[in-house]
């Protein structure tokens, strides 16, 4: 048997209806929070009156900071902890997709240490255990809610690279699944499909253990029966409940197992290109499968749940699922040879994971691959 060793959060709070526990939750943990969110859905969706509602009746004050960008960068964390420090919040909350929740991470993980979250991006030790974080995801994706690290983009050099610290990862995670139902197609798709390419890559990577697998298995499953649905029936809660277990899972699994090269080299090209993580992971995915083919016998459980019989099957499997919803094919994207070269020189620590070691060249020859979009 593997030795390994497994994260998680505090408590996982799951269902419909869930969001109405936050002001319990949230008053056993302070009382003075610090509320990262976006600019405008949370606000349009009538979610943020809720949770401010819920929070205000059990006695818990809120601090707004609602300036969290889709790609969020190491300059909004800095400003959230400035916000938080001069506020005396003893709380975090991230209510919205991944980017508001690894704003909220980072910033309730930091608030006690000094400098800037730069140089915690760039391996800077945190030595101070930060204040409480709960975790509260609208997307059915990023799995972020489960994870100890938080994506971030240097705006200076444009690269996405994570703070990663244990202790970052939330006391309190609520999981409601109402919440994705106002979710416009597209970003179910693009959500969907990264929480699909987390359960791929976590159970095919070179740190992945029987625990992870379990759920990373459960993860493509549930993806794989519930996301055209999730995408084209807007009213199907059952197949965004589906959607919400999977990203929950697969950022159980991921914390745990690591990814691999569609999202090493996905993080570098969507922070060059401006492009949803998700849209960028999933461009390079199934060149990705097609380039570890022959590397792990997982493959061929993967084509099975795909709905193939033979692990050569998988990237063209794949391929068509982002067709049916809706992210294949893709605008044609213009990269210089040095983008490509730069892109595959800044690729996140996911890679090292990959169960099939590439060198320079392989990740320019993916890349291309993808952006011609030659299967």
């Amino acid at each position: 048997m593997v030795d390994f060793e497994f994260v998680a959060p505090g408590k996982v709070i799951f269902g419909v209806g869930s969001i109405e526990r936050i002001g319990e939750e949230a008053n056993n943990l302070g009382k003075r929070c610090l509320l990262t969110t976006g600019r405008t859905s949370m606000a349009k969706a009538g979610i943020l009156d809720r949770v401010n509602q819920y929070l205000k009746e059990a006695g818990v004050e809120v601090v707004l900071f609602n300036e969290v960008t889709p790609e969020p960068s190491l300059g909004l964390v800095d400003e959230g902890i400035k916000i938080g420090r001069r506020e005396g919040c003893d709380l975090v909350i991230g209510l919205g997709g991944g980017s508001s929740i690894d704003v909220g991470k980072a910033v309730a993980g930091l608030i006690n240490d000094g400098g800037r979250a730069l140089e915690y991006q760039e391996g800077r030790k945190i030595t101070h255990l930060g204040i409480p974080f709960i975790a509260i995801p609208t997307t059915c994706g990023t799995g972020s809610e489960a994870t100890y690290n938080s994506v971030l983009t240097n705006v200076e050099d444009r690269a996405k690279r994570s703070i990663r610290d244990k202790r970052m990862i939330a006391k309190v995670v609520i999981v409601d699944p109402e919440l994705v139902m106002g979710l416009p197609p597209k970003l179910v798709a693009i959500s969907g499909v990264d929480a699909l390419s987390h359960g791929i890559e976590s159970y095919t990577s070179l740190r992945s253990n029987p625990f992870t697998d379990i759920l990373a298995l459960e993860t493509i499953k549930l993806a794989v029966g519930n996301l055209r649905q999730a995408v084209k029936d807007s009213e199907n809660l059952k197949a965004k409940e589906n959607m919400c277990l999977a990203a929950l899972l697969s950022g159980l699994a991921l914390a745990n197992s690591g990814l691999g090269a569609a999202h090493g080299l996905g993080a570098s090209l969507g922070a060059k290109l401006d492009l949803p993580h998700g849209v960028a992971v999933s461009l390079l995915l199934p060149y990705v499968m097609e380039y570890n083919l022959g590397s792990t016998e997982k493959y061929i459980e993967i084509a099975r749940i795909l709905g193939g019989r033979e692990e050569k099957e998988t990237p063209i499997l794949m391929k068509n699922l982002l067709i049916d919803i809706g992210i294949s094919p893709y605008p044609k994207l213009e990269i210089s040879e040095e983008d490509f070269t730069t892109i595959s020189e800044n690729a996140s620590s996911s890679i090292k994971y990959n169960p099939r070691e590439l060198n320079m060249e392989d990740r320019i020859h993916i890349l291309k691959k993808a952006v011609s979009d030659k299967l």
